[in-house]
């Protein structure tokens, strides 16, 4: 045999050699850390998020039944009232009579909301003087896309959560649906 043929068969050799796979160093697989739960039969529940307006169930606009000028503001907005209390009182003295003062009473129990008189403004009997509000039982109106009116029923219960109260829920019934 020739020289250039041992040289060819010696590089060939090596190089197959060197091709073949071998015993690489391997690298150790990396553990990736796994949470194992059993599986449980459990309801799934569906919510749909919207922005609506609450609104007291029961609410009153008071009146005076007298007209004349308001003397004195017993509450203020806010305050906890009880059916019959006097919100303000009106003067109805003329000129030449006198009368007792007559007190403006609320028609119904619950939180004074708003008063929209102050003291020495003239009032009739067709002044609003306030707003009373039962929040025992409130309202919530909220517009509803279409395609989810056929998973709202009449009866359904509904879980409420509001912004000033974050931590607590509220529970409700669907009272009404309107088509709009």
């Amino acid at each position: 045999m020739s020289y250039k043929k041992i040289l060819t068969m010696i590089c060939c050799v090596v190089f197959l050699n060197g091709c073949t796979p071998g015993k690489l160093k391997e690298k150790p697989q990396e553990a990736i850390p796994v949470k194992v739960d059993k599986v449980k039969l459990q309801e799934l529940t569906e919510s749909l998020d919207y922005t609506g307006n609450i609104k007291a169930q029961d609410e009153a606009v008071i009146y005076p039944k007298v007209s004349g000028k308001i003397i004195e503001k017993v509450k203020e907005d806010g305050a906890l009232i009880n059916k019959g209390d006097p919100i303000c009182y009106v003067d109805r003295d003329e000129v030449g009579l006198k009368f007792q003062r007559a007190p403006v009473e609320s028609t119904l129990s619950g939180i004074l909301g708003r008063v929209y008189v102050d003291i020495g403004q003239n009032v009739t009997v067709a002044t609003p003087v306030a707003l009373v509000v039962s929040a025992d039982k409130v309202k919530i109106g909220l517009d509803i896309p279409e395609k989810y009116l056929p998973k709202i029923t009449l009866g359904q219960e509904a879980k409420i959560s509001v912004d000033s109260w974050p931590l607590e829920e509220f529970k409700g019934n669907v009272t009404k649906i309107r088509q709009v």
